[in-house]
């Protein structure tokens, strides 16, 4: 994703669609048993203009993710109000917004993460750079 935008003028829309049917009616098993509370930290991060900041640390540590209170440990490297996202993620506001998405993420078929569309049309490749740059 960072190299697409690097090089290209184009716009990112980031939806949560968590790979856990503890939350989510469209997925039969749970793929990532923290991924309802990672959505809705998500939320909570960008409540704290710190989207982008939660983004890069989660992914590139997940693989050190194995419940969901192992996000708050490793939010603490970040510079975020980790005492504020526990309050927001526990809040409807949150619940409701991963919701929202989760449904839009249902309507259009979603079948894992990630996913992108181009123009309104579902990209089938998108690790293929070629296809973007």
């Amino acid at each position: 994703v960072k190299a697409l935008l690097e090089k290209t003028d184009v716009k990112i829309v980031v939806k949560n669609y968590p790979l856990s049917s503890s939350c989510n009616n469209g997925v039969s098993s749970v793929v990532h048993g923290w991924a309802c509370e990672a959505a809705k930290l998500s939320y909570c991060a960008n409540e704290q203009g710190l989207f982008k900041e939660y983004y890069e640390i989660i992914y590139s540590i997940q693989d050190q993710i194995k419940k969901p209170a192992d996000l708050y440990e490793i939010l603490h490297i970040g510079p975020f109000d980790v005492e504020e996202l526990k309050a927001c993620a526990d809040s409807d506001a949150a619940s409701d917004f991963i919701k929202k998405d989760i449904a839009e993420g249902n309507r259009i078929h979603i079948e894992g993460t990630p996913t992108f569309y181009f123009q309104g049309q579902k990209v089938p490749s998108w690790r293929n750079a070629y296809l973007w740059i």
